[in-house]
């Protein structure tokens, strides 16, 4: 029986564009959906490689703002190609349909959005959440776990002195992780031992002279570094990938990525990661997560609730005080478990209560109100999710004392379908520019 597995793309993100001709935005299946970062100029970099054949279904987005008079579309590419599965996005609102494309073994794959013609100078679509679901037709039991953002870049360290550095499997890579030591902050707890394999990076750009050693990133788990590694040889871009390794980490461990890199060149010299990705076997999981040095998100009053996108990015600041701007309409009957929260600084107020959103309702899938910084987990709950079930995720500050800050680098669960595998889903705070403020990805000076 193939599993199918949710995967979001979310952020409250914004595009403007003059409507002289017809604009291609390209983002990956799941992870950042800024357009403002998503121009067309280079597409192999949210661009993730199907090992197993999937079938892309269910599409579904959600439009808050549309003020333009010309027609857009979603869809997703295959290997530079627009598949059948396009969704025409003509106001605001949510838009969805039931088509499959299906995927070779082999194939690069991506979403992208299409501007028409027509309109004019300043014109902006918000797109909050674009999802859809990849069923593994072919081993039944493998998922695909994408990290993206705007650039992982690093430094270069010394010959005999490697800088090192840390990021999390899946979401928000972020803008840069040298010198980020604290690799607790990237570390998601999973509760099912699980199989990871396949792994790949694209590199955008890297001016590290590392001879005679290499730059290596590295999937590792709570025992060390695993045998799936990656050597990005000197001064080289493009695609890395192992499909030869596998990792088998057990029940409770935690896992992220390291980057190590190495140097006897200039000393702002530097590379630029912008996607990763790896497979997961026999519990077919979905990851989105932050970077350390996470986002800080501000609860500006006394019982004040925000809501967050389920999977995906979301935009550093207050998130959405409505809560539809940030729902889902998930297409499947799941249960979801495991709820998993990790903070990293809080500040002012310390009353806070976050839960998964279901239909409106707070569900008994929840933190419980938390007071500290680290780990914050439900472990006994179980939900049951219905097919068209609307989900966000609720944050609330739940404490007297008035305002405050807090920092999260991941918010988690784990969807069960009926044949008993398990799937995580999370969302993730990462910066980036608000609408408008397009940059390109760069590498950046240390």
């Amino acid at each position: 029986m193939a599993n199918t597995w949710l995967h979001v793309a979310g952020d409250a993100s914004g595009v403007a564009f003059d409507g002289s001709a017809p604009t291609q935005y390209n983002y990956p299946f799941t992870g950042l959906l800024n357009l403002n970062h998503c121009g067309s100029g280079n597409n192999n970099a949210v661009e993730v490689r199907d090992r197993v054949g999937f079938q892309a279904s269910n599409q579904f987005v959600r439009v808050t703002q549309y003020s333009c008079c010309l027609g857009a579309s979603t869809a997703t590419r295959v290997d530079d190609d627009v598949a059948g599965d396009s969704l025409t996005v003509c106001a605001t609102g949510t838009f969805s349909q039931t088509c499959n494309d299906c995927f070779a073994s082999g194939s690069l794959i991506n979403m992208r959005f299409t501007t028409g013609v027509g309109g004019g100078h300043g014109d902006t679509v918000t797109i909050t959440a674009h999802s859809m679901t990849l069923a593994d037709t072919c081993c039944g039991c493998k998922s695909l776990l994408v990290s993206h953002g705007t650039d992982v870049v690093q430094g270069r360290g010394t010959a005999c002195c490697p800088l090192e550095g840390y990021t999390t499997i899946a979401g928000g890579l972020g803008d840069t992780v040298e010198g980020i030591s604290n690799e607790v902050d990237v570390e998601y707890i999973i509760r099912h031992a699980s199989t990871f394999s396949d792994m790949r990076v694209y590199v955008s750009g890297n001016t590290i002279d590392s001879c005679p050693c290499k730059t290596n990133w590295r999937f590792q788990d709570d025992s060390g570094l695993t045998c799936l590694s990656l050597s990005v040889c000197a001064c080289t871009t493009g695609e890395f990938e192992d499909t030869t390794n596998t990792a088998c980490v057990a029940s409770g461990s935690t896992i992220n990525y390291r980057l190590r890199t190495f140097n006897s060149g200039m000393s702002n010299d530097e590379i630029a990661i912008t996607t990763a990705s790896i497979y997961q076997d026999g519990v077919g999981h979905n990851v989105v997560a932050s970077r350390a040095d996470p986002a800080v998100v501000c609860i500006p009053n006394l019982n004040s609730t925000r809501y967050y996108t389920l999977e995906g990015q979301i935009a550093e600041g207050t998130g959405n005080a409505v809560i539809c701007d940030s729902e889902i309409c998930q297409p499947i009957a799941w249960q979801a478990t495991n709820l998993f929260v990790r903070v990293t600084a809080i500040s002012g107020a310390k009353g806070n209560t976050i839960a998964l959103a279901q239909n409106g309702t707070v569900s008994c899938l929840s933190t419980g109100v938390f007071c500290a910084t680290g780990t914050h987990e439900d472990t006994t709950s179980t939900i049951c999710l219905a097919a068209c079930d609307c989900l966000a995720w609720y944050h609330n500050n739940c404490s007297a004392g008035g305002s405050q800050t807090i920092n999260i680098s991941y918010i988690g669960l784990e969807l069960q379908q009926p044949a008993s595998d398990t799937s995580f889903i999370s969302a993730a705070i990462v910066p980036h520019p608000g609408p408008g403020a397009f940059t390109a990805p760069t590498m950046l000076p240390f």
